[in-house]
Order: C-alpha cells, then sequence, then structure tokens
C-alpha cells in the first residue's frame, strides 16, 4: 500500500547559491513505495512451534538437569561448610528462589548492600555518566565495555552482580553462564513509544537469555519511583513463534518481538490467563520508594516494559545479559586476561569459556557461599523489609493499570515527538550552516526509529551489535563530528536523490563486494573511543553483519517511518564500513554519498 505522504525537498534559490529553501512535495509523485505486511508477536507452546528444535532452551535437556543437580548440590555443600547451623534454612530459601524464578520468570531483591555502600557505587555511575553517555531525547547510554571495572570492582558491584543472582540464573538455564552484554541508562520522565520503551521480549526467540536489572532513583541511594520496569509473570513459559523460509530454515525478527496494539497486548493477556488459569491478567510494577531495586529475570521469554510516562523521577539502571556457555562462547571483554585466580565478575566478564570453565565457574560460586548466605539469612531476619519483594504486592489494578495500557499503546511515537520538538518549516529560507544544523537534529530522531532486524535460528547476528549501539547510541556531539565529514555534500537535493528498497540493497551489495572486512582494515584515530575495546577484526564482522540485515531490512519496511529509519541505518552503516577502512574507497565514498543525498531527501517528509 503505497503511502500518500507530503515532503519536502531543498532547492538553492536563483541568484542565492548560499540559501536553501524547503519546498513540499507530495511523496507519491517521487516515492511510491508498496510496503510489507505487518510482522507481529505471537505466543504459543512449545508443542505449537513450527521449528521447536532450534530454540536453545528446549535442548540438551538432560544435561541442563544434570547440571543444575550439580550446581544445587555443591552450594548447598557450601552453606553447609559456611555454617551448619543456619544452613537448613538458607538452602530451603535458595531453593525458594529458584522456584520462584520458574514460576514468575522473575525475581526482585533489596537491599543488598547498606545504603552508604550503594551510594559509592552512584558516585561511580554518574562520574561514568557526565563523562561518557550518550545523551539522546530517550535516555542517556554508555556501553559498560567501556569501563569494565564498575562490573568487577568488588567495591561497588555487589548490587550489580551478587552471587546469590548469578546462581539464580545459572540454575535456571541449566549451565555455567557469561555476560554477553552491559549497558548504563538513565531515563529521564517521558511518554514515548520507541523500541527501547515497548511491551516487548528482548534478544531472539531462539536464545535463552537472562538480564539483571539494577534500578535507583538518580543521583541517590532510594529506589525507582518512576519509569519503572513492568513484566507479566509467567509469559516466560511459553514462546515467540517464528516463521520457516522456503528452505526450512527458522528466522524471526524483532518487529515479531514488541507488543505495541491494544490487540497485540489482549492476546498475551488471553495466553497468560489460560497458561495460570487466571481470570484477569497480572501485570507487576517492581517499585520501592526506599530502596535500590535488583530484578533477575528471563529475558529472553517473558514479556516486559520500562514504564516510561512523562510523570515521576527520573531512574538510572544497569543492564546486563547473560546467556549459558554452551549456547554462546566468547567474551563481553576480549582484551583482558583471564587468570587462575579470576573473581566471579571477572569470570563473567573475561574468562575464557573452554572445558575447564564449568568447574571453575561452579567453584568460584561456591567461594562466595558466605555472601550468599547473609543475604538469605536477611530475608528472614527482617520480614518487615523483604529483601525478595513479594511480588503479590505489586501488582497492579484499576486506573494505574489503565495508565499502564496506555502507556504501552497510546504514547508518542519517536516521529510524532520529532515533528512536535523539531518542525520542518516549510518555505523558509537557509544558509547551509543552518540546513546542516537541521538534518543534524532530525538524525537525532530518526536513529531511535523503528528498525526491524532479522533473527537468525543460529545467532549470527549476535556480532552485530556493537556497529548497530553505535549508530543508535551515537551521542549528539559524536554524530555531529561524523557528519561534518559529509558537509560538502549537503546540498541540491532533489527529489530524483530517492532511493527505492532494491536500489539500496544493491548500493549496499556493492560496498560489501568492493570492501572485503576481513579484519585488515585500520580506523582512524579519531576511532579509538568507538571501538569500545573490539579488534579492528571484531569491528569488521560487526559491522559487515548489520549492513547485510540492514539491507535485509530494507526489504520488509511496513510503512515510510521504517523506510526512514532503516535508510538512515544504512548510510551510516557504510559510513562506519568507510571509517574504518580509513576513508579511502572510493566505490564506498560513492555508495555512503548517495544514501545521505537519499536520507536528507526523504527526512524532510512529513509522515
Amino acid at each position: 500500500m503505497s503511502s500518500r505522504v507530503r515532503t519536502a525537498t531543498t532547492q538553492s534559490l536563483s541568484g542565492n547559491s548560499d540559501g536553501i529553501q524547503l519546498t513540499p512535495f507530495i511523496a507519491d509523485d517521487i516515492l511510491p513505495l508498496d510496503f510489507a505486511p505487518p510482522i507481529g508477536p505471537e505466543l504459543v507452546s512449545k508443542d505449537e512451534l513450527p521449528a521447536a528444535w532450534a530454540y536453545k532452551r528446549f535442548n540438551d535437556l538432560d544435561a541442563k538437569e544434570s547440571y543444575r543437580t550439580k550446581l544445587l548440590q555443591e552450594l548447598t555443600n557450601a552453606l553447609e561448610a559456611q555454617n551448619s547451623e543456619t544452613a537448613t534454612g538458607t538452602s530451603a530459601a535458595l531453593r525458594n528462589l529458584m522456584g520462584q524464578m520458574a514460576e514468575q520468570g522473575a525475581v526482585v531483591l533489596a537491599d543488598i548492600v547498606a545504603p552508604e555502600a550503594f551510594l559509592e557505587l552512584v558516585a561511580r555511575y554518574d562520574e561514568i555518566m557526565a563523562r561518557e553517555g550518550s545523551g539522546s531525547f530517550i535516555h542517556r547510554f554508555v556501553d559498560l565495555r567501556r569501563t569494565v571495572g564498575l562490573l568487577t570492582d568488588p567495591a561497588v558491584n555487589k548490587p550489580l552482580l551478587h552471587p546469590l543472582m548469578i546462581a539464580l540464573i545459572s540454575y535456571a538455564v541449566g549451565g555455567p553462564i557469561r555476560m554477553v552484554d552491559a549497558r548504563a541508562k538513565d531515563a529521564e520522565p517521558l511518554s514515548v513509544l520507541a523500541q527501547d520503551n515497548m511491551l516487548h521480549i528482548d534478544n531472539t526467540p531462539f536464545n535463552d537469555e537472562y538480564k539483571i536489572l539494577v534500578t535507583w532513583r538518580r543521583g541517590t541511594a532510594q529506589g525507582p519511583a518512576g519509569q519503572n520496569f513492568t513484566f507479566l509473570p509467567g509469559t516466560h513459559k511459553l514462546a515467540r513463534t517464528c516463521f520457516v523460509n522456503e528452505a526450512g530454515v527458522p528466522w524471526s525478527s524483532e518487529n515479531a518481538s514488541i507488543f505495541t496494539t491494544t490487540d497485540r497486548i489482549r492476546k498475551v493477556f488471553d495466553a497468560q490467563m489460560q497458561l495460570r488459569g487466571q481470570d484477569n491478567p497480572t501485570v507487576v510494577e517492581v517499585s520501592d520508594s526506599e530502596r535500590p531495586l535488583s530484578t533477575v529475570f528471563a529475558a529472553g521469554s517473558l514479556v516486559h516494559h520500562r514504564f516510561r510516562t512523562a510523570t515521576g523521577n527520573a531512574r538510572s539502571c544497569v543492564i546486563m545479559a547473560f546467556h549459558r556457555v554452551a549456547d554462546n562462547p566468547g567474551r563481553l571483554v576480549s582484551d583482558l586476561t583471564d587468570t587462575p585466580d579470576a573473581s566471579l565478575s571477572e569470570l563473567l566478564t573475561s574468562g575464557v569459556p573452554d572445558d575447564s570453565y564449568q568447574q571453575r565457574f561452579i567453584t568460584t560460586l561456591c567461594a562466595a557461599a558466605d555472601e550468599i548466605a547473609e543475604l538469605l539469612l536477611k530475608w528472614k531476619d527482617t520480614p518487615q523489609r523483604p529483601v525478595p519483594l513479594p511480588l503479590q504486592e505489586k501488582q497492579i489494578d484499576g486506573p494505574r493499570f489503565e495508565e499502564w495500557i496506555s502507556a504501552a499503546t497510546e504514547a508518542p511515537d519517536v516521529q510524532a515527538i520529532r515533528n512536535r520538538e523539531q518542525p520542518i518549516r516549510y518555505g523558509e529560507v537557509l544558509s547551509r550552516e543552518e540546513f546542516f544544523d537541521l538534518i543534524w537534529r532530525l538524525m537525532r530522531f530518526d536513529k531511535h526509529g523503528p528498525l526491524d532486524l532479522i533473527l537468525y535460528h543460529d545467532n549470527r547476528e549476535e556480532p552485530r551489535k556493537w556497529a548497530r549501539n553505535l549508530i543508535r547510541e551515537m551521542s549528539a556531539d559524536r554524530l555531529h563530528e561524523r557528519l561534518l565529514g559529509w558537509r560538502a555534500d549537503m546540498d541540491q537535493h532533489r527529489p530524483a536523490d530517492c532511493l527505492r528498497p532494491l536500489q539500496i540493497h544493491a548500493l549496499i551489495s556493492e560496498v560489501l563486494e568492493t570492501l572485503p572486512l576481513d579484519g585488515n582494515q585500520t580506523p582512524p584515530a579519531d576511532w579509538h573511543d568507538d571501538m569500545l575495546g573490539m579488534s579492528p577484526a571484531a569491528a569488521a564482522r560487526s559491522v559487515k553483519h548489520l549492513l547485510e540485515d540492514v539491507a535485509e531490512a530494507l526489504l520488509r519496511c511496513e510503512d515510510m517511518p521504517a523506510y526512514l529509519s532503516t535508510s538512515l541505518f544504512a548510510f551510516w552503516s557504510v559510513d562506519t564500513a568507510y571509517s574504518l577502512d580509513g576513508r579511502r574507497n572510493l566505490v564506498v565514498y560513492d555508495c555512503a554519498r548517495r544514501l545521505l543525498r537519499h536520507y536528507l531527501m526523504l527526512s524532510l517528509t512529513s509522515l
């Protein structure tokens, strides 16, 4: 279905070579498109999956159960050795939490450290965010691979990586685990329906991903009171269905993981109620006015949501993702040495997943039995301040439930906020400097627009995360710096600059054929901070995967906003490849130039 929208082009005024006038056009006159049918999520049981064999959580079941038995026995023995008088109670409490994780899909812990100790974490976090945070209209973001010390320093990392939380995840996935992602985010009060803030399930349906989410009121040792984490307990027992192509290969996409309409949310409620034998849906809001919270949850299967509203307090958080080592070998930080006496946090972030990893992992975890026992005993000793939050007391209903539904379905999308905050004043004449500034400001919104990348059953999209985050989380200053390199190409744009999906696909194919991205590239000096410790080979591999998947996604866009943001990703992906290669390949330069001119033309469309 083609979209009748209005677009604007830029034309230099006759007699005024420095003036660029914004003139409206009809989109159907310059770029009529037939969009793909929308892709949406569907939760089903294992028996209803078209390719259950591709889902890691349903594989190696005997080996996983054997590991659980071994882990629980060794933890029980360690608790007994630590204190025989309290071991019965602590072992029972541990099994209780493991059962809650299996039944609800989440465990929420409080009082892991005293407020004064948590303030040390806050001070370190705020310093990192002030120095490296990539401020955008949605959030401030830092990839913690930049500063892995926050994760490994025992002076501050207990709320982030307490051994009890690691034990819960390892038991749930049935194997030793490693960290695959770690990020810090500040969220101001804001109502927005963006990819980072929709009701969703994380990662890919084929992985078994768990996360730890640590949340607090920004700048304090108090609990989150706004922009809260919410989830639908029990939904982790279901699975996102997948598609199967003509060759019998399963696949999915990111849009098959987000619930953005009332009808889609109603179907989730129906599935949850049928699964749990309930008459009403259950939504839990994770909040505590006094205490910071550490939530452990089945991110790759539990339906959850960052409840963003225009009211409440600003929230800070650290988010860490974990996979079973057998499912996803590798290291979060590859340029650190793995030593025999590595701590648990060092093992999780930089341990080499070889044949010895499983026993090293269990031994290191059991060595922290005193810390596990201390937290479990605190649960017993302070019933008035429960360490694991009783989730039934955090269920929302009435007006709060209706407010949550509204936030999940009716909040303004990125395009609406962009139009409100950065309106295009058609008819105005801009100088080149003003035009550059306008495009830079539009890009700051458009890089957060819809992007539906493919998800492969063999998880081969995993390397693209660095390149994707490099673009989406680019700071305003860095965006400005990189865009300055293309300033000479930013004028005299015409409707003829617009490209159709197959044309962009062909340009990206030309880039991939021309530039081997084999790891022999030498990034320019100004890219040191962007690399996050990545080797040129790893960075090149990430960009190559992103280029391939953006090209594929362009053929499946469901509307013009998606085509706009995916086109922008195409430009910045090619620019990244061009930069990693030392900005010397003229063929790649020309492809990037054409993609930029296409985006400039399209970005001036009133969608």
